[in-house]
């Protein structure tokens, strides 16, 4: 089993307030570490991901990009990262996934003048086989 667990905390003038720590367990666990060169459009980052099953998911970039999901020509989903913020989603999110389908592969664009890295880490159960 691999998990992931979730600090939640916010630092305020008047003190530290913590929401508590949650962890997701999952069978299966994907890492990614990608380096995107300055200007680069569309780098293919090759993972697979079945969205229904993901427990947990964490995705970052050190610089401002843009992910797309299985295609450059018609994404299944499109969204932007900014430099230093995670997008951080789990089953209790009150958000839904910004991957709706699953994921053969992801397309990441840099438009900044430097090189980019961005960072996913993922926990889902495998999908069954028949």
């Amino acid at each position: 089993m691999f998990s992931h667990t979730v600090i939640q905390s916010v630092q305020t003038p008047s003190g530290q307030l913590n929401a508590g720590n949650k962890v997701y367990q999952a069978a299966a666990n994907l890492e990614f570490d990608e380096v995107i060169d300055a200007v680069g459009v569309d780098i293919e980052v090759g993972v697979t991901i079945p969205v229904a099953n993901i427990k947990s998911l964490v995705l970052t970039a050190n610089q401002d990009v843009t992910v797309k999901t299985n295609s450059v020509g018609a994404p299944a989903n499109t969204f932007p990262l900014k430099a230093n913020v995670p997008y951080i989603w789990n089953t209790d999110s009150y958000d839904t996934n910004k991957m709706t389908i699953d994921v053969t592969k992801l397309f990441v664009s840099n438009a900044g003048a430097n090189p980019a890295t961005i960072s996913g880490r993922f926990i889902f159960d495998p999908t069954p086989t028949p």
